[in-house]
């Protein structure tokens, strides 16, 4: 790829084996397409068709910006691109983060935000760093961001949940953001349950600090309703008896109003929540497990 001088990110998709390479040239930030090599043994080569000869243009926010492209995810309506930003080179500037769209053929979106770009807004921060950055809920079609925000000139840390058109998602902490004590720098990872481990200022000659922070399902996940029908028979597993069509998984809130429900013998059901009203049945057969994911920090 010619065109790229540095490689800051990349996505595949999945479906086709395409490549979106994120990076940049002496003076723009720029987006390529790759197409999947057809021989395993040779790289792929730049998609002319996309953009104009292969490459999308980000919109520079101003003269002397710095930034660098973060993420990038597919979805049906484009493709949008998260980028840090700072105002400049200075020590004492402005920080941020903006969304970019562009379509699948290549076109940034110029009515998406302001000429393209739509920053990342905290209510009264100043300056947001993120730090770490998580793609979560169904389909992740949800992007958590994980750093430090300048309010009233203190330093405080959040977690923000931004959706695919780049706003935040309103069902998630107040507005959208969770404010916390903990600043999130350094270095974040995820465990097999999904909880936060925080290595904060890891340097050997500073020392080093290692937090875990355990935080509810419904943080990762978008949490869904899950209705008891009935309307077939009594399986848990007919999605025939569920208002949704679908059967609960770990992240649905079951409600039983009313009926017989069965999880037959050697199986695994789950769910995040469960209530069964007066009047309604629940049995679990032999060697069958429901595991509930509902999680009180």
């Amino acid at each position: 790829m010619p065109s790229l001088r540095q490689v800051q990110t990349i996505t595949i998709n999945n479906v086709t084996g395409d490549a979106y390479v994120g990076g940049k040239s002496f003076t723009s930030k720029l987006i390529c397409k790759v197409k999947r090599p057809i021989d395993a043994n040779k790289g792929g080569m730049q998609d002319v068709s996309f953009g104009t000869k292969g490459i999308a243009i980000i919109p520079l926010i101003s003269t002397g910006e710095i930034t660098s492209i973060k993420q990038i995810t597919l979805h049906p309506g484009g493709i949008l691109v998260a980028s840090e930003y700072a105002s400049n080179n200075n020590s004492n500037a402005t920080k941020g983060l903006y969304f970019t769209l562009i379509s699948q053929n290549g076109i940034v979106n110029a009515g998406f935000g302001t000429n393209g770009n739509k920053f990342l807004s905290l209510p009264d921060a100043s300056s947001i760093i993120p730090e770490n950055y998580r793609w979560t809920g169904q389909d992740n079609n949800r992007l958590l961001i994980f750093g430090q925000a300048i309010v009233s000139g203190l330093t405080k840390g959040f977690i923000a949940k931004v959706d695919l058109n780049g706003d935040l998602d309103a069902t998630f902490g107040t507005g959208g953001v969770i404010w916390t004590t903990a600043t999130f720098e350094d270095h974040t990872v995820f465990d097999k349950n999904g909880d936060i481990i925080a290595i904060q200022n890891s340097g050997f000659l500073k020392g080093g600090a290692l937090a875990k922070l355990q935080i509810p399902a419904d943080v990762y996940n978008r949490i869904k309703q899950g209705n008891w029908t009935g309307t077939v028979n009594n399986d848990w597993f007919n999605t025939g008896n569920w208002a949704e069509g679908s059967v609960p998984d770990a992240f649905t809130q079951v409600v039983i109003a009313n009926g017989s429900v069965s999880i037959g013998a050697n199986k695994h059901a789950f769910a995040y929540s469960l209530m069964v009203m007066a009047g309604a049945s629940f049995t679990i057969g032999a060697n069958s497990i429901l595991e509930v994911t509902k999680n009180y920090p």
